[in-house]
C-alpha cells in the first residue's frame, strides 16, 4: 500500500509541473521557437517509454508487475482531488475484498457509484451556494 501511496505523491507533483510548462512552452514550439528544439527530445522519450511500458503489460509473465501507462498518463494530468479518493478507495477495496470477498463483491459497485454521485451533488450544491454570495 505503501507503493501506491508514494506513486499517487510522485503522479500529483508531476500534474503540478505539467500544465504551467505546457502553457508556456507550446506555443512557442508550435511557432517553431527555441522551444521546438527543446520539446522534441522529451516528447520522443516520453513516446518510446509509453509504447515500452503497453508492450510489457502485454506480456503474460511480467505484465502484472508493469505500471499501467494509461494509469500513469492520466495520473500525471488529473489533479490530485481526483486521483487521490480514487487511490484510497482502490486501497479500501483491496483490504475490503481480502477481509470479505463475498460482501465485496455485491456491494463494492453500489457503494463506489453512491459515492461518486454524492460527490458530484454536493460540487453542484456548493457550487449552486457559491453564485449566490
Amino acid at each position: 500500500m505503501f507503493v501506491i501511496l508514494v506513486w499517487v505523491v510522485m503522479l500529483e507533483a508531476l500534474s503540478l509541473a505539467v500544465w504551467p510548462l505546457a502553457r508556456r512552452v507550446l506555443p512557442d514550439a508550435v511557432d517553431g521557437g527555441w522551444a521546438a528544439s527543446r520539446v522534441l527530445a522529451p516528447l520522443m522519450l516520453a513516446l518510446i517509454v509509453g509504447v515500452v511500458l503497453t508492450l510489457l503489460e502485454a506480456n503474460p509473465r511480467i505484465g502484472r508487475f508493469v505500471p499501467s501507462p494509461t494509469a500513469i498518463g492520466l495520473g500525471m494530468l488529473i489533479p490530485g482531488f481526483a486521483v487521490v479518493p480514487i487511490a484510497i478507495g482502490a486501497v479500501a477495496g483491496a483490504v475490503w475484498q481480502k477481509v470479505s470477498a463475498r460482501t465485496e463483491e455485491v456491494y463494492n459497485t453500489p457503494l463506489a457509484s453512491g459515492f461518486i454521485t454524492g460527490e458530484a451533488l454536493m460540487l453542484l450544491a456548493l457550487a449552486v451556494a457559491a453564485s449566490f454570495k
